[in-house]
This record gives structure tokens, sequence and C-alpha cells, in this order.
């Protein structure tokens, strides 16, 4: 019976000769060096700028706001916005929570209140 047999698992591990050890080791160091020399970098995508998109949300609601008298849903700020998904208007309407232009009551329905008056010549987005 060998020595890795009798041992458990993890200390047969430790039971290894260290000549096989530096042996592994040699050859995972130099065929990750291969690997990655054969594999050209991945292009990275330019980065968004949010902060025109939830300016656009801000001038949408403060158009609606302004016309209506009362907060679009987040389905309105979607089809306006051209967004595919509701979770896109939460998501700029936290942001504009998180800076200070808009109060918003979790889970009421069109609870949006501006506290920034609209900027003079702020684009605004069609209703």
């Amino acid at each position: 019976m060998s020595i890795a047999r009798a041992l458990p698992a993890t200390q047969a591990l430790h039971a290894l000769p260290s000549s096989s050890t530096s042996t592994t080791q040699a050859s995972r160091d130099s065929s990750q060096s291969f690997r990655h020399a054969a594999v050209p970098p991945r292009p990275r995508r330019p980065r968004r700028v949010l902060g025109a998109t939830t300016d656009q949300v801000y001038a949408f609601l403060a158009t609606y706001i302004s016309g209506h008298g009362f907060a679009p849903s987040y389905e309105e700020i979607a089809r306006a916005c051209d967004f595919r998904t509701l979770s896109t208007p939460a998501y700029h309407i936290g942001k504009l929570v998180k800076q200070g232009r808009i109060e918003h009551a979790r889970g009421a329905i069109r609870s949006i209140r501006l506290l920034e008056t609209p900027q003079a010549g702020a684009s605004s987005v069609g209703v």
C-alpha cells in the first residue's frame, strides 16, 4: 500500500515529493505564458456617458409634470426616452433622487416631485 492511499486526500498532496511539485509548477508557468501570447487582447468598448441620459429623463419629467400636473409612469418614461425595459427608468429615477433633483416615494404611483427648477434651454423629450 502506498503512502498516497493510506492518507486522506488532503494529506496525500503534502506527502508528494517536492521535485514533482516544482516540475508541475514549471509546466504550468510555460503553458500560461504560451496561452496568453497566442490570444490577442479583447478590444475595449467605449464607455457610455450616463449623465446625458439622466438629464434626458429629468427634462422629460419636467415637461410632463408642467403639462399634465402629475408625474409620468415608468412606462411613459420608457416610451418617451426609447428604453426597452422598465428597470432603466427606475435606474435613472434613482440617480436623480441621489443627486437631490427629485423626490420619489418608493412604491407609490406617480409620486415623482421635482426639487430643482428646470434650466432654461434644457432639451426636452416630446410627450
